[in-house]
């Protein structure tokens, strides 16, 4: 593979680094040493760098040898680096939506009320007497007297009064029973995820 001698390296753990050094490893691997930006150096297989597309390469975790700073008593070791996982929270509006459906229900219920009547009773009462001359209709009470007059013969033409209407006005009260149907409304919420309304 052929790698510039000063080109950028991010490792498994994210640490930026320039490979500084071409180097000659065992079995004639050829080698490089990297230099982070903390100042660690490391040395790695040349075959284990991944190009990227940004030009620059991946050093894998298990490649990873670290270099001591002192040439004379660089020694090679295995580097595992310890990693942890963060936990980042953040927020974001979401916007969901409500529909509501209004149901009508009907319900039958009984109504309980007092309604006034008023009936007519009509009485004939006989009066047979003479009189002289029109009676008038008149109120007594809650009865109305309606005159009934008949010309009779007798020696002089007279009045005479047959008899008398008397009508009464009586009231009762009459409790009345009847079915009602009357309708009410409902509301029914029923949420929306945003998938959801997407997908209809």
């Amino acid at each position: 593979m052929n790698i510039p001698a000063s080109a950028f390296v991010i490792d498994s753990v994210g640490r930026r680094g320039r490979l500084i050094a071409l180097a000659q490893g065992a079995n004639n691997s050829q080698q490089g040493v990297i230099r982070f930006e903390a100042g660690q150096e490391l040395r790695v297989a040349l075959d284990s760098l991944v190009a990227q597309e940004d030009g620059n390469f991946y050093l894998p975790l298990d490649a990873q040898v670290e270099m001591d700073n002192n040439p004379e008593t660089a020694v090679e070791q295995q580097v595992i680096p310890v990693v942890a996982e963060e936990l980042q929270v953040s927020k974001r509006q979401v916007e969901t939506r409500t529909r509501l459906h209004k149901i009508v229900h009907e319900r039958t219920e009984q109504i309980d009320e007092l309604l006034q009547q008023e009936a007519v009773e009509v009485e004939r009462v006989p009066i047979n007497r003479l009189v002289d001359g029109p009676v008038e209709t008149r109120q007594e009470g809650d009865t109305l007297i309606i005159p009934v007059l008949e010309e009779v013969l007798v020696i002089q033409k007279q009045l005479w009064l047959r008899e008398e209407v008397h009508v009464h006005k009586r009231q009762n009260s009459v409790r009345q029973t009847e079915p009602i149907t009357v309708r009410y409304e409902e509301v029914i919420v029923e949420p929306i995820s945003p998938v959801t309304e997407a997908q209809s």
